[in-house]
């Protein structure tokens, strides 16, 4: 006889932890998919001054919009076109080295 029923292993199973993804959720949290092939990606030209310290008694100055480049990437395809031979697929025993057949 053991410790626990199958019903209760089965409630168990059910309350599994779900994964987190940490660094995703900190630095991604928006996920952005196309439906095409092409890929758009904007980037910003010029340095963006970030304040390591803001003084809430000094106003803060408006910074004009300087534009940026788009580029469309298509990524490449990566599923196997070649055809499959059976006869050359080489049969040995597990952990036998094929370089010795």
């Amino acid at each position: 006889m053991g410790l626990f029923t199958t019903r209760q292993l089965l409630g168990y199973t059910e309350q599994k932890v779900k994964f987190r993804a940490l660094f995703l959720e900190l630095f991604f949290r928006r996920t952005v998919t196309f439906h095409t092939q092409e890929v758009m990606l904007d980037k910003i030209t010029g340095k963006t001054p970030v304040a390591a310290y803001v003084s809430p008694v000094v106003s803060g100055k408006v910074l004009r919009s300087r534009g940026g480049e788009t580029r469309v990437l298509r990524p490449g395809y990566v599923k196997p076109k070649h055809r499959l031979d059976y006869q050359q697929a080489v049969e040995r025993l597990p952990g036998e080295d094929p370089a010795r057949l």
